[in-house]
């Protein structure tokens, strides 16, 4: 999964809270994976929003895994940049 857009790339929701999510973890399409900050706006990433009218990336009705996180908290990251590596749960 690659950065929509420039942002600096947060995995927590503020400082004190736990991650969104962990290498390990199985997500869904819905649930929020992290942030990205452009000028004082936080954007919410999840699966669901890589899926466009006519592509589906990412199956709504399938779980996945997240393999890898590829930046830090708070690095800054441009559009295109990898973020996450995911994989089907079921695989």
């Amino acid at each position: 999964m690659v950065a929509p857009s420039s942002g600096v790339f947060y995995v927590t929701a503020s400082p004190n809270d736990p991650e969104l999510v962990s290498v390990g973890d199985v997500i869904d399409t819905k649930e929020q994976i992290c942030l990205l900050e452009a000028m004082k706006l936080f954007t919410p990433i999840t699966l669901d929003a890589f899926n466009r009218n006519s592509t589906e990336l990412y199956p709504r009705d399938k779980q996945y895994r997240v393999v890898r996180i590829v930046p830090t908290n708070g690095q800054v990251v441009n559009a295109k940049d990898l973020l996450f590596v995911v994989e089907p749960a079921d695989a």
